[in-house]
């Protein structure tokens, strides 16, 4: 018994390190948009702000608290939500090598699956190291798996209620995990129906999910529906979530783009899955469904971090598939051998990342049409120019910026993708801006020439650019701009106008 204690422990362990070793070097990386958006919203609540009102913010809450209890650790530091990433990704890793215990009777599976999820979560082309919603997501949605899992045919409703509880939290994190929710949820009563068909079991297993997830969801809620913001939330989190869906059309097209990065990098695990649809097991056929799922929460979507939530499920597959492949010709090739080998092969995308700075990461991974690099000197000289209570605004999507600097927005929209994205609500948006932007003229500006930080297309309204270009030209002198010369860049001051071409992003103070 305590031996194997000792080597479950050990277990654990070697997983940690080895998840440790594959992220290690990007916890300092420089935030990318969505995680600044995400500190934001932490540090302005702990200034007594509230997100939602005072930011715009398309997620669920649980990722501000998450980001919340990263700045408790490290006010300002970068390291804190990655490392937080990093022990949810090892739980839900863990996770899934008891459900694969539990469903497949399969050891060798099990622990194998935990190895490849927590290396398939760390795809540096999905942006794996980022401190995205996706990873904190997986870990409540695979304690919902693991209670489907183990307690299925169980008549007791202490399972529902408690699932309940985790489903609110993953959706607390991100909605894209509803459909794989449903799924499990109708499953399971399903299951329990051929156990015993009472209708009155049915009911009250219903009954006690929802009270799980609405208390859960309530919690959630309390410190904006104490603040009388719930409006607010509701419009950024839940309306204009479902617009945004939608801009992106029904097509596959999104879909076919990402699964060809995986073929491409990953095209060794192709016939593992096909092993794994080879096997002998009606199990096989509700993780299928799962998967089908999960890409259906996903597929619209062009974002590479989307795509994070189908790898447990296709670590599943894989870890299974081959474990009964190698099985199929066990005298001939070592479990441990060919597990190292596969393992080998699925590092290789991420091999380069080893041997680069923190900085160097987040440039070969978003390149240098994001101006996340360059994010932390502009915040430096942004808070050299302003004083703490001074007010500023980003013109783009760049919150991190305002985190880093540690200054609040004089709008709520710290991004400005609202303002251009195709939706009813953009010249709404835009016009509001505008009023924010003249009730309350920022100390500073910062302005995005960079396209991904929507700041402006040619598709939208120009109401919103042209009076910002207005407004700057009258208002505003200029102080400096970040400058690339190919893949390096440098702060200039009083920018020449030869070189404002070249900048990505330009500092604006207010004239006295």
């Amino acid at each position: 018994m305590k031996k194997n204690l000792f080597w479950k422990y050990f277990l654990v362990i070697v997983l940690l390190i080895f998840s440790l070793f594959l992220r290690v070097n990007s916890f300092n990386s420089p935030f990318e948009r969505d995680e600044g958006e995400y500190s934001y919203s932490a540090w302005i609540l702990k200034e007594g702000l509230v997100p939602y009102r005072d930011a715009f913010l398309q997620k669920p809450p649980m990722i501000i608290y998450t980001y919340y209890l990263g700045q408790i650790l490290s006010p300002k530091g970068l390291w804190p939500p990655r490392l937080l990433g990093l022990l949810f990704t090892v739980g839900s890793s863990i996770l899934l090598g008891l459900i694969i215990k539990k469903e497949f009777n399969d050891n060798r599976a099990a622990i194998l699956s935990m190895f490849l999820c927590s290396l398939m979560l760390a795809f540096p082309y999905f942006m794996g190291f980022s401190a995205n919603t996706e990873t904190f997501m997986l870990l409540p949605f695979m304690g919902v798996l693991t209670l489907f899992g183990y307690y299925r045919s169980s008549l007791k409703g202490k399972y529902f209620f408690w699932a309940g509880v985790l489903a609110s939290l993953a959706l607390g994190y991100k909605p894209i995990c509803l459909y794989a929710l449903v799924v499990i949820f109708i499953c399971w009563l399903i299951n329990l129906w051929r156990i015993n068909k009472s209708l009155v079991l049915i009911v009250r297993s219903m009954l006690l999910f929802i009270l799980g997830g609405l208390i859960a969801a309530s919690i959630q809620l309390i410190p904006f529906e104490i603040k009388g913001v719930f409006g607010y939330f509701w419009e950024t989190a839940v309306a204009f979530n479902i617009l945004y869906s939608k801009m992106w059309g029904w097509g596959l097209t999104n879909l076919i783009r990402q699964l060809e990065l995986i073929i491409k990098h990953w095209w060794i695990i192709l016939p593992f899955f096909g092993w794994f649809f080879l096997m002998k097991n009606s199990r096989k056929w509700f993780y299928v469904i799962l998967l089908l799922s999960c890409l259906l929460g996903v597929y619209q979507s062009p974002i590479g971090h989307y795509y994070l939530f189908l790898m447990p499920a296709m670590a599943l597959m894989v870890s299974v598939g081959f474990s009964n492949l190698i099985k199929f010709v066990e005298n001939k090739i070592p479990f441990l051998l060919a597990s190292l080998i596969l393992v080998v092969f699925l590092l290789a995308p991420s091999i380069k990342q080893f041997s680069l700075t923190p900085e160097e990461i987040n440039t070969w991974v978003y390149g240098t049409v994001n101006p996340f690099s360059e994010a932390t000197l502009v915040a430096d000289k942004l808070a050299d120019i302003t004083k703490p209570d001074d007010k500023v605004f980003i013109a783009g999507s760049e919150p991190e910026i305002l985190f880093y600097a540690q200054r609040k927005s004089v709008s709520r929209f710290v991004i400005t993708y609202p303002l251009i994205m195709d939706t009813p609500k953009r010249l709404d948006y835009q016009k509001e801006a505008i009023n924010e932007l003249k009730n309350n003229p920022p100390r500073a500006i910062v302005y995005s020439l960079r396209e991904q930080s929507g700041l402006w297309n040619e598709e939208s309204p120009k109401l919103f650019i042209e009076f910002l270009d207005s407004l700057i030209a009258k208002d505003y002198q200029l102080v400096g701009g970040y400058v690339w010369e190919r893949e390096k860049g440098y702060w200039e001051d009083s920018l020449p106008i030869e070189n404002k071409n070249f900048a990505s992003l330009l500092l604006y103070s207010r004239k006295d």
